[in-house]
């Protein structure tokens, strides 16, 4: 190894480079007992703390060479304050003193000696680990380099000069005293990473700066194309983002038109195979406006534009009607479904309620999907200040490596055991969304067991529960039902608001729970055992005075009871106020939901059933109507809904064309899309009014179609001036029915 010694100032006393002591010597002499040992403290500082900088890093080999360097400092003063206050140094003889003095001048010679040696080997062992070691003044002034140091700089002789006389510039790190400094090599520019750190020289007791500096080039180049590579892959992700925002916009348009047609078909005369194929096309429809929300909700995460809009909302409704829209699903495949809500659930929550029924309509539909056999129940509650939504089904279950993954974009379980079809968006969906409101989406399965789905999130929970656990106290209760989860969930719904259950699957059952129980108050018979139940039980005088529940599914109806052997009946999946009302006899029973045209959560105003019914053809009463649509498809079957309602209808393709038409002759209503070619319907809403304003007309009432189902697109649109948002296709009977609510009733006051 080249231990070449550092080039002194010229200016300074020359002298020759002294030679290494001998240790033993060193050891040996209790004179130099203090330098010679202190010597090797400062060697062996330096080779500790440049371990250290190999293993831990600079900053904690420069701690530690500063550490041992006090600690030398320290170990010197009390060596020379031993020496000064020693006895026989107070009372040796003058010829002692003498050779004292002489010792002492030794001593100051060896100090210098040793400094320079360590100097030497600290920088040597940087050398060869390829790194600058520098010592300078408080001033900035180099005192010592090392050969590393004067070759990267072009330097041979540094001391005396300061850094920014080299040429050298310091570009602050996120470090304190820890800088970035490039050098102009023949190797081309080198980028160092440079430390600071201010210590007191051992020997001579000045403050200096020590630094080291180490060849960052190529981690800095590695750091630099990693963070080319990550802001590409931002950029491709955005560009992906919109190009699926873009495309799924596009297709909303002709697939509005194909359902609308199909709506239309619908209400003309068909065979029993042509109404078959058209159920099958707007099956076919349905499913993909489903992928195109997925599509247009994954890239509204995906590009950051995600945002929650919380306010007071029931929590009960919301899930039940979930349940509701998936129940026609779920009775197709001949699985159940159900509902159990605790007793001490809040009557209100603060939750953003279009994205929370979202993520359980995502979370229920998933286990509706993939359940052949038994059924799905939801339960929900709360559990430390946090509403909890459990899904449990009896579906294929999922080994490890699917349960991992199904939270994924693009995943779902095994393929090969799945009986329709997706892309497995709506539970990656559902997680991010989770996400977003400080909650989660877990899942625990088992092959063959199914799958319980949990979701969890935190709400205010300050409002009183909606049921006190008695509105049924005092009940006891026959279900006579198949075993299932539909069965359990009823059989839970009763227990918790207080009444006292009896299950039984089979007539034979329901006979000795009669024979071993007091007098029931009610019984509740599913409609799969009507015609046992009917053909002896319904006449068995222990059920005298007994309020009898006939149970059906919503795609029958309560003309299907068996003459007059009920009371009343409820249509499942089962509202809990509806089960209240009819056991305690303050209704009869409800009439069915058209659950089978509920496909998937609309955020759009729904008309009433009483609208619904003065919308049937036949029923207009012959309004002006002004149509603003672009797509000819679309324009088509506006123009064929209100024209078979009896309204006149006139066209415009543009939003300057229809405020042409408004000022030729004022219609009495206004239907119109969102999005046309020359703009807009904010902007054409808002002139509108402005030119009611001026000239003192009336309020045109304003009824916008759009394809976003968003519900920030929606509150927008009401709170500058329309009057009705509906998705497109829009419903005939919701269609004529909102139209005969705006016009043939007091205006509504549509809260935003």
């Amino acid at each position: 190894m080249d231990l070449r010694y550092p080039v002194r100032d010229p200016s300074r006393r020359d002298f020759s480079p002294p030679l290494e002591p001998d240790p033993d010597e060193l050891l040996a002499s209790t004179d130099m007992e203090g330098p010679g040992s202190m010597k090797y403290w400062i060697a062996g500082s330096a080779l500790v703390a440049a371990a250290l900088a190999l293993s831990s890093g600079l900053e904690v080999g420069l701690l530690a060479m500063g550490g041992f360097l006090a600690a030398v400092a320290i170990g010197s003063l009390f060596l020379r304050s031993s020496a000064r206050n020693s006895p026989q140094q107070r009372t040796q003889s003058p010829a002692t003193a003498a050779q004292t003095t002489q010792v002492a001048d030794e001593l100051s010679t060896s100090q210098g000696d040793s400094r320079l040696a360590a100097g030497v080997l600290m920088g040597a062992i940087h050398d060869a680990l390829g790194d600058i070691t520098v010592c300078r003044s408080l001033k900035g002034v180099i005192l010592s380099a090392n050969n590393t140091f004067r070759r990267v700089s072009g330097c041979e002789t540094p001391e005396g000069r300061t850094c920014e006389s080299l040429g050298i510039r310091f570009e602050p790190g996120k470090i304190k005293h820890c800088y970035d400094v490039s050098f102009r090599t023949r190797d081309g520019l080198r980028t160092y990473l440079w430390h600071d750190i201010v210590t007191r020289d051992p020997v001579m007791g000045d403050m200096v700066v020590q630094s080291i500096a180490r060849d960052v080039t190529s981690e800095r180049f590695d750091a630099e194309s990693r963070e080319q590579a990550r802001a590409r892959a931002e950029e491709e992700s955005q560009l992906k983002s919109q190009l699926i925002a873009t495309v799924s916009h596009e297709i909303r348009t002709p697939l509005s038109g194909l359902l609308g047609m199909g709506q239309l078909l619908s209400d003309t005369e068909l065979t029993p195979a042509q109404a078959n194929y058209l159920a099958g096309i707007r099956s076919s429809g349905v499913a993909l406006a489903q992928l195109v929300e997925d599509l247009l909700d994954f890239s509204t995460v995906e590009a950051g534009r995600f945002r929650l809009r919380p306010r007071a909302e029931p929590i009960r409704p919301l899930v039940e009607s979930i349940v509701e829209l998936l129940s026609s699903r779920a009775h197709e495949k001949g699985v159940e479904i159900g509902a159990v809500m605790a007793p001490d659930l809040p009557e209100i929550l603060t939750i953003d309620p279009a994205r929370l029924k979202q993520v359980i309509y995502n979370v229920v539909g998933n286990a509706v999907k993939f359940t052949e056999q038994g059924g799905v129940v939801v339960s929900v509650g709360v559990e430390a200040g946090h509403l909890v939504v459990t899904v449990r089904d009896t579906g294929p279950g999922m080994n490890e490596g699917e349960m991992k993954r199904i939270f994924d974009a693009f995943e779902q379980g095994d393929l090969s055991r799945a009986r329709e079809g997706g892309v497995g968006l709506g539970l990656a969906i559902s997680a991010r969304i989770m996400a977003e409101m400080g909650g989660g989406v877990t899942v625990e399965s088992e092959l063959g067991q199914g799958s319980v789905f949990t979701i969890r999130m935190p709400a205010d929970m300050e409002t009183r529960p909606m049921r006190s656990g008695r509105e049924l106290a005092g009940g006891r209760i026959l279900l006579l039902a198949p075993v299932g989860p539909a069965a359990r969930a009823l059989a839970e719904t009763l227990q918790g608001l207080g009444a006292e259950t009896h299950a039984a699957s089979a007539i034979i059952d329901a006979e000795t729970l009669l024979t071993m129980r007091e007098k029931f108050t009610g019984i509740i018979v599913d409609h799969r055992l009507d015609a046992e139940f009917t053909a002896g039980l319904c006449r068995d005088p222990r059920l005298a005075g007994a309020k009898r529940v006939y149970l059906v599914n919503p795609e029958s109806r309560p003309a299907q009871m068996s003459g007059g052997a009920y009371d009343g009946w409820l249509i499942r999946p089962l509202r809990e106020q509806s089960l209240i009302d009819v056991l305690t006899g303050r209704l009869k029973g409800l009439e069915a939901r058209d659950a089978a045209n509920d496909d998937f959560p609309v955020l759009a105003a729904e008309a009433q059933e009483d609208e619904q019914a003065a919308a049937r053809p036949g029923a207009g009463s012959g309004f002006s109507i002004l149509i603003g649509e672009d797509d000819p498809v679309n324009a088509m079957i506006c123009q064929a809904i209100l024209e078979k309602a009896g309204h006149r209808a006139r066209l415009a393709d543009t939003f300057n064309k229809l405020d042409a038409a408004f000022l030729e002759k004022k219609p009495d209503l206004i239907l119109t899309d969102h999005h046309m070619s020359d703009g807009v319907c904010l902007d054409f809403i808002a002139r509108l009014r402005d030119t009611e304003a001026a000239e003192g007309l009336p309020v045109t009432p304003v009824i916008v179609l759009t394809a976003d189902a968003s519900d920030a697109t929606r509150r927008e649109l009401l709170l500058r001036g329309a009057d009705l948002v509906l998705l497109k296709p829009a419903d005939p009977d919701i269609l004529n029915g909102a139209i005969l609510r705006l016009l043939g009733k007091p205006a509504l006051e549509i809260a935003v």
